[in-house]
């Protein structure tokens, strides 16, 4: 998921937003992968395809992850290294994908002796979530991982020191 990316509405196709897109009309600009089969099939007198406009590529509430499968992978393979941290930081726990990931990977965490739960956030998390998380540190994340880095300076490394300035 990708601030910087757009993708399609009605196909897998995902493109770079640029100063042009930036600038078209809401909803969206169409999307070019769709326009390219709906001119192909034109040509070939096939029916019609419907073009899909293009959004950013970033994920909202109660939508399916179209890398869902990659994420899952992602979560056994880390589950499977029996972490002793999670985490957790600029979220309301509240999107259904996001709160079962951090529950999945808590319960992992639980079953450890020093496993710790973390989460940053300005915001409390809800009661439901009393025995899942043992520390809630209220801080701005950004403002956190710099007082964090300020701390343990090991954790600088040369791209790091490098966006700061």
């Amino acid at each position: 998921m990708d601030l910087y990316r757009l993708r399609c509405i009605n196909c897998p196709g995902t493109y770079c937003w640029n100063e042009d897109s930036r600038e078209t009309e809401t909803p969206g600009p169409p999307c070019p992968g769709c326009t390219k089969i709906l001119n192909a099939r034109t040509a070939a007198g096939d029916r019609a395809t419907a073009i899909g406009i293009l959004r950013p590529d970033v994920q909202l509430y109660d939508e399916q992850d179209p890398r869902a499968d990659s994420v899952s992978a992602i979560a056994r393979h880390d589950r499977s290294l029996r972490p002793n941290v999670l985490l957790i930081m600029g979220t309301s726990l509240k999107t259904h994908g996001v709160r079962d990931l951090v529950k999945d990977i808590a319960r992992v965490i639980h079953n450890r002796q020093a496993g710790k739960v973390v989460l940053v956030n300005l915001t409390k998390p809800a009661k439901s979530w009393d025995g899942v998380i043992y520390y809630w540190v209220e801080w701005d994340c950004d403002a956190w991982v710099r007082d964090l880095m300020g701390r343990q300076p090991a954790l600088v490394t040369d791209e790091s020191s490098e966006e700061q300035r």
